[in-house]
Parts: C-alpha cells; structure tokens; sequence
C-alpha cells in the first residue's frame, strides 16, 4: 500500500478516545509555557525542542470535523480581545490541571484559541486573514468575480482574490520552515497570472461558441476554472518547503521526532483537495441560482427591483461558503496523522522519546 494512500481522514489510530484525551492538549502547544508568562498579552511560542503537538479527539469523526470548522467560522471570535484571548487559554490550562471548567466556558475557550491562535506558532493570526474571516472577506471577493463582465473587471478580481489568498495561505501554513520573499512572490504571481489566464481563456471560449443553449453554462464555469487553477499554484509554490524540506511530525505523547516530505505533501494535496471542491458550490451554484430565477421571474430586470440583483447573488454566495467550507474541509483532519510505516525509511524506525517504544502513528498541522 503507498504512502500517499492514507490520507488523514482514512486513518484512525487504535488509540481510545480517553487516551487521547488525557494527552491532547486543547491550545495545540504546551500551554504551560504560556502560563507561566501571564505578564505578557500575547504569549511567546515555546522553544521548537519542547513544542508538543498532539492530535484533536474532535477530529476523529466527519462530524465532528465539520463542528470544529463552523466554529472556526464564527465571525465573532474575529474580534477577540487580547484579554479575552488569555481568559480562554487560562481556562484551558485550568481544565487541564484538573479543575473544574464548566463545559460550556471550556468548549467557548477552545473554539476561540482554535479560531484566532496559529497552531504551530501559537501567535494570533492577523484578524482579516484568520479562519474566522473567510465568509466576509470571500463574499466580496467571489462576489466580485461572478459579477465581472469586461476584461479589465475580470483581471481585477482575480487579483485582488490572489492576492487576499496569497496573504491568507502564508498567514495559515504550516509553521515548519521559512519561505523566503522570492518564494512567495514567485506564488502569488503564477497563481494570477494563472487565474487570470484561465478566466479570460474561459470567456474567450465561450464567446467563440455558436451553440448559445451552452454558452451561458461555459461562461459561468470562468470563475471555478480560475480559482481551481490558481489554487494548485499558489499552494504548491507557497508551501513548496512543506513537501521539499518536510514538517514536523511528533509521536503520540506529543514529542517531535523530526521532518517528514511525505507529510509535507499530504498536507499541500489535501488543502489543495479541499479548497477546489469546496470552491466549485460556491462559484457554481450563485450564478445557476441567479439564472433560474431570471428565467421564471422579472425581479431581477424590473426597474425599481433590479437592485436586489447583486446583494442576492453576494447572499448567496455567504451561504454556500457558510456551508461548503466545513463540509469539504471537514474531509481532512488538521491535527492530521500518518501510520509511521508511510514514513520516510529514517523515520520508520524512531522511538518516542518518553518510553523508547517504536512510533506508530505520527501527527502534524495539515494546515488551512
């Protein structure tokens, strides 16, 4: 069996859920090196030797996946005060000492160091580009791509997209190595240039098309194309370190036994996977929508109505983010996890560093 054919959500440890209870750590860092800088607002991240990462026991099943995903979704946590954030991270470390957290304040805790702390960095993530932002910020942004209609509207929207996603996959990667500037501008260019070309390709096409019962269905699919192209660039040239130098990877008590490029690339192939379909609802469906009730109704070319034309479409489009984005990335863990005979040969046979016991499963931050 290959490697690459265990991707996380296939994988499930034989561990019990208590188990893993007792070792998962609800900050995804040591959140004791945390406390013990209360006299600071944002903590500083613990130094890389003693980082322990383990996986989410929510993020064993499919739902509970897409529950964690919604509630990283929550545009409120957006605004999380720096006071609010050390309350949560408190109670966090409360619960863990053993005292008792009302569950409700603890599940309010976890939601919002998942939402706003990077989990590899454990820094907050800059607020337009946390999880927390994407309804808004892609409303306007898929919004404003649906609805160009010349050249110049198209390559504006597209670069304006790539460059919002450029930010928001930098600000969201996995953690393991530094790109350089070249990198990231070499990523941000291909996937506009990208994008771009296949927007105006897609017009093009369609425009030459003499069969007008598909034309209208070819134009809409512009937008998708665009997005799914510039995805795979952006992805495999902005975290192009992730699968050529590796990301950490730690045993099951949460100690790092090195880099793996393996991992690396589950981790690009499955945000890659992800974003792509849950991009196809969400630049498809609006405009099919959009379509059939202009068909069947006048609403939308009424003088005193056609207004409502574009705050529908931009509804629309919130929604099937709303919904889309849990339920495609709810299909790969974050806390993502490999059986260690997938490994490369020099990490197939590590110890953990606890016990001196082999390593059976390996878990790393896939990322956003």
């Amino acid at each position: 069996m290959p490697f690459f054919s265990a991707v996380p959500f296939f994988n499930e440890t034989k561990r019990s859920r208590e188990s893993q209870r007792e070792l998962f750590n609800y900050n995804f860092a040591i959140i004791v090196v945390m406390a013990s800088k209360k006299d600071q607002n944002v903590p500083s991240p613990a130094p890389e030797t003693s980082i322990i990462k383990l996986p989410d026991p929510s993020e064993d099943t499919y739902t509970g996946r897409v529950r964690k995903t919604f509630a990283m979704l929550d545009m409120r946590t957006a605004f999380t005060s720096k006071q609010d954030l050390l309350d949560a991270q408190q109670q966090l470390l409360a619960h863990r000492r053993g005292e008792f957290v009302h569950p409700v304040e603890l599940q309010h805790a976890s939601d919002v160091t998942h939402a706003v702390l990077h989990p590899d960095t454990d820094q907050p993530v800059v607020m337009p580009l946390r999880a927390s932002m994407i309804v808004p910020m892609n409303m306007v942004l898929d919004g404003a791509m649906l609805l160009a209609k010349s050249v110049k509207t198209t390559i504006l929207a597209q670069l304006l997209n790539q460059t919002y996603n450029a930010l928001h996959y930098y600000a969201n990667r996995n953690a393991s190595n530094e790109d350089t500037a070249q990198q990231r501008l070499v990523a941000y260019v291909g996937a506009t240039a990208s994008s771009v070309g296949a927007s105006l390709g897609i017009r093009h096409l369609a425009g030459r098309r003499r069969n007008a019962k598909w034309t209208p269905a070819l134009a809409r699919m512009g937008p998708f194309t665009a997005v799914a192209a510039a995805d795979l660039i952006n992805l495999a040239v902005m975290r192009q370190s992730e699968y050529l130098r590796g990301v950490f990877v730690y045993d099951e008590q949460g100690d790092t036994i090195g880099k793996s490029r393996r991992c690396g690339a589950l981790a690009v192939a499955s945000c890659a996977t992800a974003r792509i379909f849950a991009a196809a609802p969400i630049l498809l469906l609006p405009p099919l929508v959009i379509s059939m009730i202009e068909k069947h109704s006048t609403v939308f070319t009424r003088s005193k109505t056609r207004w409502l034309r574009v705050p529908t479409l931009l509804g629309l489009v919130g929604c099937a983010i709303q919904f889309s984005v849990p339920l495609t990335f709810g299909l790969f863990r974050q806390t993502a996890q490999l059986d260690s005979k997938y490994l490369e040969p020099e990490l197939q046979q590590a110890t953990r560093k606890q016990d001196g016991q082999p390593v059976r499963v390996v878990t790393y931050n896939k990322g956003i």
